[in-house]
């Protein structure tokens, strides 16, 4: 039955449909690269992750999303340098490698994403590239598009009509529920080792909804992300990570969230924020088994918010970190004829 409120939003086609937010992920910070192109290759590794979240769990038709992305320096030109660093960690947990800064990086990536929200899904897959240089010494900057197809569908099982003789849905329904389009994304990244600032834009193509052969008024809108975090070392051990992630989007009021967490030599950290659908976020995860990573957060409504987010929103992100693999036997005995 609830999936009846959804169904209003295809009477008509109305703007407001394609002005929603795209995927939101409370652990932002893990993977700046969703929603940044420029944000790829900041470290000097083989970066892949995955993740799912369910938002407002326990309501039916409640957004679901899934990714999955990786992203890597690549060697332009036979004199260019190794591009990955050794990345073999030893014991039962690892630090985050450190960013790398001070060179120019040729970084490639990709990233598929779909989400599901009751009857309506829009998939995304695409791929990247960026070109980082440094601005001064220890700061690099960084410029990235990201291109590929998109996906918007209406799943017609268990839906229900208010009307049931509606020709808007009937010309929806006729073109298959689905529309494919050509879609781009743009950033730009400003990097140190104790903070990040950047600026993105999906969607840029802004292309018209398109139902039966007919071009609607409505479009898949612009969407605007800023994107600051810092690290502050205490000790030797115990880092302090803020951050906050800003949303604009036409027809849509400004979203934004803030979260800070303490790293326990950047192998392990907790996290809590704050984001302004009144809503407070917990987090926590870990680097682990050499390559891994992973990381949970919830969401907790507060106020009015609390009920209609009774079960929470959670979120899964899974890492893995892959670096260059020094051949030691042939170090060894390029070292020792070279002694000779």
């Amino acid at each position: 039955m609830k999936k009846i409120i959804y169904i209003a939003l295809i009477i008509g086609f109305n703007t407001s449909v394609f002005a929603q937010q795209e995927s939101q992920f409370t652990q932002f910070y893990m993977n700046p690269y969703l929603f940044n192109p420029a944000a790829s290759g900041m470290t000097s590794v083989i970066d892949l992750n995955m993740g799912f979240r369910q938002q407002w769990a326990g309501i039916d038709g409640a957004p679901r999303s899934f990714f999955a992305t990786g992203h890597s320096q690549i060697k332009i030109g036979k004199k260019a340098d190794q591009v990955l660093q050794e990345f073999r960690p030893t014991g039962a947990f690892f630090a985050s490698p450190d960013v790398s800064t001070g060179g120019t990086k040729h970084v490639v990536g990709g990233r598929a994403f779909t989400d599901q929200i009751g009857p309506f899904n829009k998939t995304n897959l695409g791929a990247s590239y960026a070109f980082h240089f440094p601005l001064i010494s220890e700061i690099n900057m960084s410029f990235g598009l990201s291109a590929g197809w998109s996906n918007y569908g209406l799943r017609t099982a268990g839906i229900k009509l208010h009307q049931q003789e509606d020709g808007v849905y009937a010309n929806l329904i006729s073109s298959g529920g689905n529309q494919n389009f050509f879609d781009m994304q743009a950033g730009s990244m400003i990097y140190h080792k104790y903070f990040e600032v950047g600026y993105s834009m999906t969607q840029m193509i802004n292309n018209r909804f398109v139902v039966d052969n007919l071009t609607t008024d409505s479009r898949f809108e612009r969407h605007h992300f800023v994107y600051l975090a810092g690290n502050i070392d205490f000790n030797e051990n115990w880092i302090v990570s803020p951050a906050l992630f800003m949303r604009s989007v036409k027809n849509v009021p400004l979203n934004f969230e803030g979260a800070i967490r303490l790293q326990y030599k950047k192998m392990a950290w907790l996290g809590v924020g704050y984001r302004n659908t009144n809503t407070l976020t917990i987090s926590a995860g870990a680097n682990f088994a050499k390559n891994f990573r992973i990381g949970y957060s919830f969401d907790a409504g507060l106020g009015s918010y609390s009920a209609i987010q009774s079960g929470g929103s959670h979120e899964v992100l899974i890492g893995f970190v892959l670096g260059k693999n020094r051949k030691l036997e042939k170090e060894l005995d390029k070292s020792v004829k070279e002694a000779e």
